[in-house]
């Protein structure tokens, strides 16, 4: 299975609007175009929260109208910009929301780790049971988890900040699962990677405004190609035209 994650494209509520000087919808537009050129074909786009900047319905129309491009499935989850119930709403059957995507001998769990008017992560006990169940059911598949926020500190102490409240709580079920391959996120807004025991951390760049541009310097998306034996290969693909500044 081959995963293209994209996050935090902070979209605006019409065309043309910019977000810290970045027209985030061109930046998308063309990170998109290059995922659609990726061989062998993507299996499954992966949207780790953050769409919005402002969770409004016009700007999530707007956002799927760019997705209208791709052909394969789009798995999207909630970050701390986004309102999941406008998300719901506007994007009905057309995108896989914060659920579970199996594919073959691996399956993708996202979760919900915003919370309403807040920058930090939380799952609630709810999210947490979902959790326990996806691993349960899935004993003889390799499991990928993303989410929103970072359950590691990513060493920027100021995003670290606005982390996921209760890792612990995350890492005490991650711990009784040796199928998790590994824990996918975006929030950070650049690219990020470490291991914590047999578990990859992958943090993803932002299609729209690099926070730590010695980092990520460009606009940029995630490639993850996950084998059949449970091992993944993971590339940064950078926009090198477009989002330098």
């Amino acid at each position: 299975m081959r995963i293209a994650q994209i996050s935090d494209t902070h979209f605006p509520q019409t065309s043309g609007e910019v977000f810290r000087g970045v027209d985030c919808v061109v930046q998308l537009t063309r990170l998109l175009s290059l995922i659609r050129r990726q061989e062998p074909l993507v299996d499954l786009l992966l949207v780790t929260g953050d769409i919005s900047h402002e969770g409004s319905a016009d700007s999530y129309h707007l956002w799927l109208d760019c997705l209208s491009v791709m052909e394969c499935p789009v798995l999207a989850l909630p970050g701390n910009h986004d309102r999941p119930a406008v998300m719901r709403e506007v994007f009905g059957s057309a995108i896989r929301l914060d659920t579970v995507f199996d594919k073959a001998l691996w399956r993708v769990v996202a979760l919900n780790t915003a919370q309403d008017n807040a920058p930090e992560g939380y799952l609630s006990v709810r999210e947490l049971h979902r959790l326990q169940q996806a691993l349960a059911r899935a004993p003889d598949q390799s499991v990928l988890i993303a989410m929103h926020h970072h359950p590691v500190p990513v060493s920027v102490g100021w995003l670290d900040e606005m982390g996921l409240e209760n890792a612990d709580d995350f890492w005490s079920i991650i711990d009784q699962y040796p199928q998790v391959r590994a824990v996918v996120w975006g929030h950070i807004h650049h690219a990020f990677e470490a291991n914590r025991d047999d578990v990859l951390l992958w943090g993803g760049p932002a299609s729209s405004v690099q926070f730590v541009p010695e980092l990520s310097a460009r606009a940029a998306f995630r490639l993850i190609d996950c084998y059949a034996d449970g091992t993944l290969h993971s590339d940064i693909i950078q926009d090198e035209a477009y989002g330098s500044e």
